[in-house]
């Protein structure tokens, strides 16, 4: 377009301006300057905004709905959210991470929470038994243990610490 007058406008036959509801057709505008294709997938404002969907690639980043993907690792605009591999979701214990407003996880065995629980353990993922909890409740904050069965129980907390269901201190010193 070398050569081209500064208000040129290209315009395909098919394109229209004002309505372009058939979607087809292309308009190069050098006055503004802006970019449509007729599809609405791929636009550049005069302001610079550029809008591409539909997919393709951008260096290495595959374009999806809503996801940009490269290797195992997935950005999800949709459901806003950044994970590797299958580990889609914060309970997931699948290999990789999960990074999202409700927390992040890393593996079956590293997980906090919204409200900035930690876990940490064998079964971090899924629950607050058969791992280490790093928390807090109405009597303060606390570092706990405890296995699925109820058998073995460890809570160090600003309120009492406690060992199994048969010794306990309180921060007071009773017994």
């Amino acid at each position: 377009m070398n050569g081209l007058p500064i208000n040129y406008k290209y315009r395909t036959n098919n394109y229209v301006p004002t309505q372009n509801t058939n979607k087809e057709g292309l308009l190069i505008n050098l006055s503004e300057p802006e970019i449509f294709f007729g599809s609405g997938n791929f636009y550049v404002t005069k302001e610079g905004y550029l809008h591409a969907s539909g997919g393709g690639d951008i260096a290495g980043w595959q374009i999806g709905k809503g996801i940009l993907t490269t290797g195992d690792l997935t950005l999800d605009s949709t459901n806003q959210k950044i994970y590797s591999g299958e580990h889609e979701d914060l309970g997931s214990g699948k290999s990789g991470f999960y990074l999202a407003s409700n927390g992040l996880s890393i593996g079956e065995r590293f997980r906090v929470d919204s409200t900035g629980v930690l876990r940490l353990g064998r079964r971090a993922a899924h629950s607050d038994s058969d791992c280490w909890v790093v928390g807090y409740d109405n009597n303060g904050s606390y570092i706990k243990y405890e296995s699925s069965n109820k058998n073995n129980y460890v809570r160090i907390g600003t309120d009492k610490i406690q060992l199994g269901n048969n010794f306990s201190v309180d921060n007071a010193g009773k017994l």
